[in-house]
């Protein structure tokens, strides 16, 4: 994860997947994802994140297309400090 300048503003990045139309990329401050929230949702493969206060942020991402929706591809950690 990307924080060059320090603002609490960042960029989620993550490899295409193949038959992939898009992509759901969710958000969370429990490790376990119990309190996820859909952040984005669209064909990049990044996300560009800001306005985060100070804290723990856990992020994951799933493919889907017409027919399903994959396994959670990523999941990663960034602390805000």
């Amino acid at each position: 994860i990307d924080n060059p300048d320090g603002l609490r503003t960042y960029t989620i990045g993550w490899s295409s997947a193949p038959n992939a139309d898009d992509y759901v990329l969710e958000e969370a401050t429990d490790r376990a994802f119990s309190d996820a929230d859909q952040i984005y949702v669209g064909t990049s493969t990044s996300y560009a994140v800001s306005g985060r206060m100070t804290g723990r942020y856990y992020y994951r991402v799933k493919s889907r297309n017409a027919w399903a929706f994959s396994a959670f591809l990523v999941s990663t950690l960034r602390i805000v400090a």
